[in-house]
């Protein structure tokens, strides 16, 4: 089964927030994430637990698929920013 979710850094709150911020799949299941950068300042999609980092370039929609990990949560943020913890969110998988 195949999830689609979009994943946005807010123009509201200057680029420096995901929408949303939690994803909630099941263990195993494969996930399809699009990435929209609707900003002015390039991102990245970073799960360093699954060694996932994707290039989110300002002005710009990425799509890739990995399988969702056993169950727990793992944060996602982004890793372009030096104080990214404004820029972050929870893959939760149960």
């Amino acid at each position: 089964m195949k999830v689609r979710l979009l994943v946005l850094p807010s123009k509201e709150k200057d680029d420096l927030t995901f929408t949303p911020s939690a994803i909630t799949v099941k263990p195993g299941q494969t996930v399809e994430l699009t990435l929209v950068n609707n900003g002015t300042l390039p991102h990245t999609f970073t799960l360093t637990d699954l060694n996932i980092e994707v290039q989110m370039p300002p002005g710009e929609t990425t799509q890739f698929t990995f399988i969702a990990p056993k169950s727990g949560e793992y944060q996602f943020y982004s890793g372009v920013l030096t104080e990214f913890d404004k820029m972050k969110g929870k893959l939760i998988v149960q």
